[in-house]
This record gives structure tokens, sequence and C-alpha cells, in this order.
């Protein structure tokens, strides 16, 4: 990940894998960075599968420097293929709060954009039938002040959540 100039500079540059470690996932960790005021935020989600291991990462960098700002792991009970995530995250803002949104390893769940704890997080996003352990989440997330659009993979449903939720709002119909 590389900071340019307008004249093609390199103002700041760092190699995420020997930072956070190696990206294990099938075609390439490509998930795009979201830039907000003045940081830049990552969903690094993607594993082996070993419920020992969970690689998953949130983090927000400096836009300046490059320097971590916050770290966060995204634990989560997905495994196989459904650990990795192809999905990007967005910055969900109204007038009565932001957040990060990421989209993966089976769930959605929104971040404090200062520190990265889990505000909230909403699950069931695998067909009903039966937890299929091919579902990589690939589509992003898309908003609208106060209403967030979380879709799935493979004939999963598309879910429609308020975005003042805390804590596991999966089963609750209030958001």
């Amino acid at each position: 990940l590389a900071c340019y100039d307008l004249e093609g500079k390199v103002i700041w540059h760092k190699n995420l894998q020997s930072v956070y470690g190696k990206f294990d996932i099938q075609f390439g960790m490509s998930s795009t960075p979201v830039l907000d005021s003045e940081n830049l935020y990552l969903q690094l989600i993607h594993g082996d599968g070993d419920p020992k291991t969970r690689e998953a990462l949130v983090l927000a960098l400096d836009k300046t420097t490059g320097e971590e700002v916050w770290k966060q792991s995204r634990p989560s009970e997905a495994h196989s293929e459904n650990e990795h995530s192809y999905a990007s995250p967005i910055v969900y803002r109204d007038s009565e709060r932001a957040f990060l949104l990421t989209h993966g390893a089976d769930y959605s769940i929104a971040h404090d954009l200062r520190d990265g704890h889990e505000i909230w997080r909403c699950g069931g996003l695998h067909p009903p039938s039966k937890y299929d352990p091919t579902l990589r989440l690939v589509a992003s997330p898309a908003a609208v002040p106060g209403l967030i659009m979380i879709p799935s993979a493979k004939q999963g449903p598309i879910t429609a959540v308020r975005p003042n939720g805390a804590g596991d709002i999966t089963d609750n119909k209030e958001f």
C-alpha cells in the first residue's frame, strides 16, 4: 500500500503482509481501502479456516504517514472459504452517527471510527437451508441515511438494517 503526491513521488509505503501477516485468501486481497477524514480504513478479512488462527483484522492508518492509528481483530465463527471476503468496507454517516461497516466472514460489523471497537454485528447471511462452506462475500453493502443494505452470496438474503443497533442484531426485528 502506498501514498504518492501529485508528481508521483512516494510519500509513504507499507507492505501490509510484512506488518499484519501473510494474506491467506484464494484470489488475493481485493478489498478497497476507504479514505475518510484523516484516516485510511482497511478490512483484512482472510484466513485458512482454522479457528485458532483467526487472521481477520480491521485497521485505520494515518493518511499522511501510513502509521497505524488503531487495529482490531474481527472475530467470527466462519470457516473454510467463508473466512474470506472480497467486499469493501464503507463509512456510514448520518446526522447522529458515523462508523465503518465491514463485510465478510459471515457478518457485517459496524466499527467505531475512533478506536475500531465493535458497535454491532449482523449475521444470517447464508441461505436458510444450510451452511455452505464456499460462500465468500463479494458484493459490498450500500447505505443511505437511516438504512443499510447488506448483501450475501449465492442465493442468500439481502438484509436491510437500521444503523442504530448495538450488539448482535442478527435476529432483532427492531433493527
